[in-house]
């Protein structure tokens, strides 16, 4: 994940977009394909999952998540931490409200 696309995201947040192929460049994602070929693709990997040895597998996708959780645990549980002290500020409520009832959101100063 490229950082510049992360803080893009971040800030931009429903104003930024990606097409499928920002998304592979920026490393969101692993494959792009049609449409009509994205269920027969996924299909297929499912496939060659599935024909690998279960332990081997089941041992793999261990170390990819102790991975993960070594590499970004801590900023996941802080950016957790961050969302959840969001939920009592005004904005919070604001934001939904306001995408309901069709209109620019109100913020609060600061």
């Amino acid at each position: 994940m490229r950082p510049d696309v992360l803080a893009r995201m971040a800030l931009l947040g429903r104003h930024e977009r990606l097409s499928a192929g920002e998304a592979l460049t920026a490393g969101l994602v692993s494959e792009v394909v049609a449409d009509a070929t994205l269920l027969p693709r996924a299909d297929e990997l499912a496939l060659q999952i599935a024909a690998n040895s279960p332990a081997a597998t089941a041992r793999s996708r261990k170390v990819i998540r102790d991975f993960e959780r070594f590499l970004i645990g801590e900023q996941l549980e802080a950016g957790w931490a961050e969302i959840r002290a969001h939920w009592s500020h005004p904005d919070s409520k604001e934001g939904p409200t306001a995408f309901i009832e069709r209109r620019e959101p109100r913020w609060e100063e600061g």
